[in-house]
């Protein structure tokens, strides 16, 4: 008759066997290559791999990240969200809006919504670098922490303008830029320095903006510091 301690032993054994056998599976397990548009609830629980257009990427309060993944062609989207451990040590290039990556991770849904989950950084990687930062207003406010100090080009419309001077010198133009995005609107401090642009500009002005997107510490909050603004 086996004793309980022996009984116990070989229970804690066969536990261990089989805790190592589904990792070793797990390791084995090719991921499902899908388009974006092919993902769907009886994929959860399935590692995927597929690719796309980065619209988004929003560096979430735990250090993790969101992209917001489009695939150009379809117009299907999908959110991917990176661990945070994976985000730290992620080394391979600007995961700005624009910008095409291949990702593979866990089909979840995170508030009724279908994500991809990416636990390494190894499972992400650029495919094409984007060829420019011309991008929507919301897609600037939405990814202010990979955008920021970066020179990028956005639109919307003027409001505010007001040419900003000190002891009769020139200082400025600063403005509001806002535009609609799926019902609700964005808006962004601008100021070009140096130049008076209220004959440039005129209110409800829809204009094209370049500048360097940066945190206004006095002000607390997002701005572009413009170098060139035009009506379109």
């Amino acid at each position: 008759m086996i004793d309980h301690h022996r009984l116990l032993a070989i229970t804690v054994a066969l536990s261990l066997l089989g805790v190592l056998a589904l990792f070793l599976y797990s390791t084995t397990i090719e991921p499902v290559s899908l388009g974006i548009d092919e993902v769907e609830a009886g994929h959860v629980g399935t590692v995927v791999r597929t690719n796309g257009t980065i619209h988004y990427t929003r560096v979430l309060s735990d250090g993790s990240l969101s992209i917001g993944l489009r695939d150009e062609d379809t117009g299907a989207d999908i959110k991917v969200y990176v661990l945070s451990d994976a985000f730290a040590s992620w080394e391979g290039g600007d995961l700005t809006p624009g910008t095409e990556i291949e990702v593979c991770g866990e089909v979840e849904i995170y508030q009724g919504d279908l994500e991809i989950s990416v636990t390494s950084s190894e499972d992400m990687r650029v495919l094409s670098e984007a060829q420019s930062l011309t991008l929507e207003l919301w897609q600037v406010l939405g990814s202010v922490d990979v955008l920021e100090n970066m020179n990028l080009t956005t639109n919307g419309t003027v409001y505010d303008i007001a040419v900003i001077r000190s002891g009769g010198e020139l200082v400025g133009t600063a403005f509001d830029l806002s535009a609609r995005h799926e019902n609700q609107t964005y808006s962004v401090k601008c100021i070009a320095f140096g130049v008076d642009l209220s004959s440039t500009l005129e209110e409800r002005d829809l204009v094209s903006v370049t500048g360097t997107l940066s945190y206004y510490e006095n002000g607390g909050c997002w701005q572009i510091v413009v170098d060139h603004a035009a009506p379109l």
